[in-house]
Order: structure tokens, then C-alpha cells, then sequence
């Protein structure tokens, strides 16, 4: 079982009620108003951050949790339903203001384009092989073809359109 679905179904009202008992947020970050643990000094930063992870973890009684899912549910009187968005995209700004719980395909549209990306748009490559811009949609992992283009604005066009109809 993922990390994730272990965590969600940890994600109750006792939880819930626990870390607003523990935690004191202030400017998109969490802070120790209790001490849990020998480690544990009130007043300083909860949690850890490790650089092989985008996101940084609190801890529960013993449960690990996203510090951007315990500071929207801290706000919000209960746990997010769906996935939280750094609305800026800046991942370790947890200021309430910058999240939001919306819909895992919704979460996808709203990503930046990748650094990788030549072409300037998201949804636009260029084909070597076939000469041609290839225009596309990569949504819950599933890549779909939306053709190819003779130039790159027709390939804009096409993604445009589709999202439209999302």
C-alpha cells in the first residue's frame, strides 16, 4: 500500500482534531505548540523536509502527513476530499491563500510546462520522425494524439480547442 492511501485513511476527525491541538500555523508554516517526543521543542518548525521529496511531512502520532493537506484541513474544519494545489506552483509555500482542493485531471491541466518542453506550449512537440508538431493531451497518465501539424500554430489550435471542451 502507497504512502499515500496510508495516509488518507488516516485522515479522520480525531486527526484532524489532533493536530489543531499540536500544530500552530503561522505564515504557511506549522509549528510545535505541544511536545510529542523527545525531539520535539515547542515554538520550533514541525516536521522535515527531504530532498529526494517535492513536499514536506508532519508527523501525527506516529502518522506522516503533507503539511499542505494538515494546514488546509486545519482551515477548512475537515480533511481535503481531493488533491491540494499550490495555486502560485511553488511547492513549499503552504500559505492557505495558495491552496486548494480540486480534482486530480483539473491538478493536471493547471501544471506549468515542463522544462523540457521546445516548443513554448504544453500539448505541442515536435516529431523528427514524421517532420511535423504534434499536438496532445497527457491527463491521469494517458497520453492521447490530437494529430499532427505542418506548422506549430495549427498544433496550438488543436490543444486549444480540446481543452476547451474539457
Amino acid at each position: 500500500m502507497n504512502n499515500t492511501i496510508r495516509c488518507k485513511m488516516k485522515e479522520t476527525p480525531k486527526t484532524l482534531a489532533r493536530a489543531l491541538e499540536i500544530f500552530k500555523y503561522s505564515e504557511g508554516k506549522l509549528f510545535w505548540k505541544e511536545k510529542t517526543g523527545k525531539k520535539v521543542v515547542i515554538g520550533n518548525r514541525a516536521g522535515s523536509s527531504n530532498p529526494m521529496f517535492i513536499y514536506r511531512d508532519v508527523n501525527i502520532d506516529g502518522v506522516r502527513f503533507k503539511e499542505h493537506r494538515v494546514i488546509w484541513a486545519m482551515h477548512n474544519g475537515t480533511w481535503p476530499k481531493l488533491e491540494i494545489d499550490h495555486i502560485n506552483h511553488i511547492k513549499d509555500d503552504n500559505n492557505i491563500e495558495n491552496l486548494r482542493d480540486i480534482t486530480p485531471r483539473l491538478n493536471q491541466l493547471t501544471k506549468p510546462i515542463c522544462k523540457n518542453n521546445t516548443s513554448g506550449y504544453k500539448g505541442v512537440r515536435w516529431r523528427k520522425d514524421r517532420n511535423k508538431w504534434q499536438a496532445y493531451t497527457n491527463v491521469a497518465s494517458k497520453f492521447k494524439s490530437l494529430g499532427h501539424f505542418i506548422n506549430k500554430e495549427g498544433a496550438i489550435r488543436a490543444v486549444n480547442s480540446h481543452v476547451t471542451i474539457l
